[in-house]
């Protein structure tokens, strides 16, 4: 499938503009407490940056988190559709502690090409924050320094040093050779590394981490296959699956050629057809 090479033509009209909005985020996700985390509302429309003005006139109500730092920025972007541009507005929060954070709705006000006054609204969402990792400086601190505690802290250091004494020369008189990664474990970190190059936005780094993560899989269920090629896998399938294979080689070969950027739907559908022909679960 070869690449086309001119771009969809978007013309300015006087017509009103289809607007989606919604939320993004948290990323990285899961959220930890006291990690910084980002939160993201993005207003999508099909047509030039300047054919409306969108504006932020309610903003999300973060309670009890932090707002270290907030930006909006424009980008355009093209998919079978036709060209688009999305307004995004970006939170970067922390969460104090662990626990559950309301984020309330967002108001976007934006007046249509032909005069007419709009009001896009987000839904509320809720934050979960696991604990995070236990501080163990802090407690040694507070054991040292403490007046009552001065003897057992020097204890405490003291057996751990003893500990980890007799530890490391166990261990280093007997040496444990590392084990050999497996099929499975480098499948696993393949699809990890396509999960990482899709919230980047490196799409085509995205398509060959899952290649290789689809390819690995197949190798783990017919090991006795001599090939590297996934079309070569095709005929040791069966019928559904024989179609999921060709559906997904066709849909990758077209968004690693094809201009523009990849839609949502596109990446969702080659990630389960990967996952599902690989037999992750």
């Amino acid at each position: 499938m070869g690449a086309q090479n001119t771009e969809p033509e978007v013309t300015t009209s006087n017509q009103n503009l289809d607007i989606q909005v919604w939320t993004e985020g948290p990323y990285p996700a899961p959220v930890i407490a006291e990690s910084p985390f980002e939160w993201r509302i993005v207003l999508r429309w099909y047509g030039e940056p300047d054919q409306i003005t969108p504006e932020l006139t309610t903003a999300p109500s973060f309670a009890n988190l932090a707002v270290h730092k907030t930006a909006t920025h424009l980008r355009t972007c093209s998919d079978e559709q036709g060209r688009y541009t999305e307004k995004i507005f970006s939170y970067h929060l922390a969460a104090p502690t662990e626990g559950d954070y309301p984020i309330g709705a967002a108001a976007i006000f934006f007046i249509q090409p032909d005069g007419t006054q709009q009001v896009l609204k987000t839904s509320a969402a809720t934050i979960s924050a696991a604990p995070a990792p236990f501080a163990w400086g802090q407690l040694f601190t507070t054991i040292l320094w403490h007046p009552l505690s001065i003897r057992i802290g020097i204890f405490l250091v003291l057996g751990w040093a003893c500990v980890t004494l007799y530890r490391w020369k166990r261990s280093s008189s007997v040496e444990t050779p590392n084990p050999e990664p497996t099929v499975h474990s480098l499948r696993d970190q393949q699809f990890e590394l396509a999960q990482r190059c899709r919230m980047e936005g490196q799409y085509t780094e995205f398509i060959h981490a899952l290649e290789k993560g689809l390819r690995l899989g197949l190798e783990g269920r017919f090991p006795e296959a001599a090939t590297t090629l996934l079309i070569d896998y095709k005929e040791m399938l069966n019928a559904a699956e024989q179609d999921q294979l060709q559906l997904f080689i066709d849909m990758a070969a077209h968004i690693k050629f094809a201009p523009g950027t990849p839609s949502r739907d596109q990446l969702d559908q080659l990630w389960t057809l990967a996952q599902r022909l690989a037999q992750t679960k």
